[in-house]
């Protein structure tokens, strides 16, 4: 076996084994879950997501005790816009190309100032990359607990499987308390775009599909994560399509860009399906001023006897 082989092999294993970490992190309890979040979204999280405190001497319409659905609006306004800030702090972080062009410098420090951008650029690459698979899984395990603590969800018919890990200290399901998940699922996309609207096309290309992190990256996870039915649809759909048709009008050069392009386009067929409004004719709309002429049988057959005889004279 090559050492090519094996870093494909070693890559390969570990992706598999952080696709399964994460889809079991998402099963977790949300005490544990919230925990395991990596600073600044673990605080935004606990801040914005944990249940109000009970308790039993609290008035029927006191928010803390149950009616503020006011309240948790709030908070999850708060969580998008700390989690929006938090992204666009990252993609400041991130080296400008323009301070490493060398035009000041000799060759050697050039060279110098390009692989220390270069080294700084990935690290910070990475790091906006995790955050935004970690905001996706966020999403993805409030939107799946608040789903199976819904009294029609087949999952709280049957117990929910496991109730401890769907209750807090009083009994009651974690997230009862949030009126909605609707802008939970739609935070991923919206992180997402406010990224691909900040950083040049060739880190939005690192983005969506670097090789170097196979499990980080936007392809990497869509299907699983980013595009599952838990959290995909209605507004989301619409971000995400809004979202690749930008980035297909920007890659204006198909010659150079088509493995790109190729790859946004096949990710739209694999997650949208084929009945999606935006991919059929709703209104029935032609081009009528199209005019296509037929020869009929007379003409062809003329023109075929006429080839036949020239060709016969010339040889």
């Amino acid at each position: 076996m090559t050492a090519a082989s094996m870093d494909v092999d070693r890559t390969t294993a570990k992706t598999s084994q952080d696709s399964s970490s994460s889809s079991s992190d998402v099963d977790d309890a949300p005490p544990a879950f919230l925990a395991s979040l990596p600073e600044p979204l673990r605080g935004h999280a606990l801040r914005t997501l944990s249940p109000p405190p009970s308790s039993d001497d609290d008035a029927p319409g006191n928010a803390a005790a149950g009616g503020g659905g006011g309240a948790s609006s709030s908070a999850l306004d708060d969580l998008e816009i700390s989690t929006r800030s938090h992204l666009l702090e990252l993609v400041e972080r991130l080296p400008s190309w323009s301070r490493c062009d060398g035009r000041e410098n000799g060759d050697d420090d050039k060279n110098n100032a390009s692989s220390s951008s270069s080294s700084s650029s990935s690290s910070s690459m990475e790091t906006l990359m995790r955050y935004l698979k970690d905001v996706t899984l966020l999403c993805l395990h409030v939107a799946k607990h608040h789903s199976a603590c819904a009294p029609n969800s087949s999952d709280s018919k049957n117990g929910g499987g496991d109730a401890e890990q769907l209750t807090d200290r009083s009994g009651r399901c974690y997230y009862s308390h949030l009126p909605t998940t609707s802008p939970i699922k739609k935070l991923p996309f919206q992180l997402l775009e406010d990224a691909i609207d900040s950083l040049p096309l060739p880190l939005v290309q690192t983005l969506w599909s670097s090789p170097y992190h196979p499990s980080l990256n936007v392809s990497g996870y869509a299907s699983s994560l980013l595009c599952s039915p838990i959290i995909f649809g209605g507004p989301s759909k619409f971000v995400l399509l809004r979202i690749c048709n930008k980035l297909l009008r920007a890659l204006s050069n198909r010659d150079v860009d088509a493995g790109f392009a190729g790859g946004i386009m096949t990710m739209m067929a694999r997650v949208f399906p084929l009945s999606e409004r935006s991919a059929v004719n709703v209104l029935g709309s032609f081009n009528v001023r199209n005019e296509t002429g037929f020869e009929t049988r007379e003409e062809f057959e003329g023109e075929r006897s006429l080839g036949t005889e020239e060709g016969d004279d010339g040889g």
